[in-house]
């Protein structure tokens, strides 16, 4: 019998943070963009909404096949391109919005 460590419930807890700033990012996003009447922080907050729900999905799937005795298996590479992508398009959008002021 071998010792799994806390490596798994480590990575689970990642996953749910990573979810969890993706969701505050948003907020973020959509209340700059309330403020100053920007519809380009608008939609920066609405994709990074949109990734933290697939990113919250990854993670639960993770914590089903982990709590099931399997092995979770790899990231999708379609998530890890659309966090790269939501990231990218906050911090312009935060770019774009501050230039403007």
């Amino acid at each position: 019998m071998s010792d799994r460590g806390g490596a798994p419930e480590r990575t689970d807890l990642a996953w749910v943070r990573t979810s969890l700033s993706l969701v505050a990012a948003g907020v973020a996003a959509e209340r700059l963009a309330a403020f100053r009447r920007d519809h380009v922080a608008e939609l920066a907050g609405a994709v990074a909404a949109v990734l933290a729900i697939g990113v919250g999905l990854a993670a639960w799937r993770r914590h089903v096949a982990l709590a099931s005795g399997r092995h979770p298996g790899t990231v999708p590479i379609w998530l890890v391109l659309s966090a790269a992508g939501a990231v990218c398009l906050l911090a312009a959008a935060v770019v774009l919005t501050l230039a403007r002021s």
